[in-house]
């Protein structure tokens, strides 16, 4: 069921969705909710199987309800880079982005242009003469990612869009979507590609087993999954016991150096004060959990049980 209500900046959202698979009734999604707001880049995490794909696929309405709702915005366009090769074969390369820009309501030299620049996005400008099946399967899924940005909707939604892609156009498509969230363009993103998306997702939905694990921002994420930053003190000379006994909570983190846990994200001024008066601490460097470790960590309490 569809609702076309618009509340908070929510683009779209799912509401209690069930699903289930039809050979089995095993269910797919078991009552998951999720907002997806303008502006935000929302990272869809789990393992192989949690759920993922089937929810983009329930939020698209591609997938059957067994109960709970979809809404979206009214006037809101909704744009899918699916993770299997989804191309019209009978196109070229430049005509294929092109129906991208004239779903979009595009006509002519705007057309065109919407497409050259969508293709230089993903680097695939000298390509554009070309068909499809002359490109590499790398080369095809930038295809399909431009043909997305050609049509420039309200909320992209990327099922694994980096497959096969090198480091360069990963980081130039993050770049992409980054600007486009700026402008008010929402982005729902499934990876396992932490570190492409480590600096640009601000929300996470994360998966476990069809049901939902965690839904909050990014920072929240990681402080309940690695609720610690590591604090490292180096020294000028060989650390004593003394020193060791005058930072609480503090071990050996070489001759040279004492390591302290702190809160993620806390501020400090204790610790500096207590390293002050020891007197030799040439270097403080603070390391914080990245969303790798979270998810990592995460992944870990749902293997024992504890992730719900």
């Amino acid at each position: 069921m569809w609702s076309m209500a618009h509340i908070d900046g929510r683009l779209l959202w799912a509401e209690r969705l069930t699903v289930s698979y039809r050979a089995s009734g095993r269910p797919a999604l078991d009552d998951v909710s999720l907002d997806i707001s303008a502006g935000s880049i929302h990272g869809l995490l789990g393992r192989n199987g949690a759920g993922k794909s089937t929810l983009m696929h329930a939020l698209l309405g591609m997938a059957r309800l067994d109960s709970g709702r979809v809404g979206r915005s009214p006037g809101v366009r909704v744009g899918w880079c699916a993770q299997k090769l989804v191309i019209d074969w009978f196109l070229g390369v430049h005509d294929n982005v092109l129906l991208g820009a004239r779903l979009r309501g595009l006509t002519g030299r705007s057309a065109r242009r919407a497409a050259d620049e969508a293709l230089d996005a993903v680097g695939l400008s000298d390509k554009a003469p070309r068909d499809p099946e002359e490109l590499s399967g790398g080369e095809q899924q930038r295809l399909m990612l431009a043909r997305t940005l050609a049509f420039d909707p309200d909320v992209y939604i990327l099922d694994e869009p980096f497959v096969g892609l090198d480091a360069l156009v990963k980081r130039g498509l993050m770049g992409v979507l980054r600007e486009r969230s700026t402008r008010g363009s929402a982005v729902l993103v499934s990876s396992h590609e932490l570190d492409v998306v480590e600096h640009d997702v601000d929300h996470i939905t994360l998966l476990d087993g069809g049901r939902r694990a965690f839904s909050g921002d990014r920072g929240a994420f990681i402080a309940r999954f690695v609720p610690m930053d590591t604090v490292r003190l180096v020294f000028d000379r060989p650390v004593t016991a003394d020193d060791e006994a005058g930072v609480a909570g503090s071990r050996l983190g070489g001759a040279n150096a004492l390591e302290v846990e702190v809160p993620s994200g806390s501020p400090i001024p204790d610790l500096l004060s207590m390293a002050a008066s020891l007197g030799g601490v040439i270097d403080v460097v603070r390391t914080a959990s990245t969303l790798g470790d979270a998810v990592e960590a995460a992944y870990d309490r749902m293997g024992a049980g504890e992730g719900r």
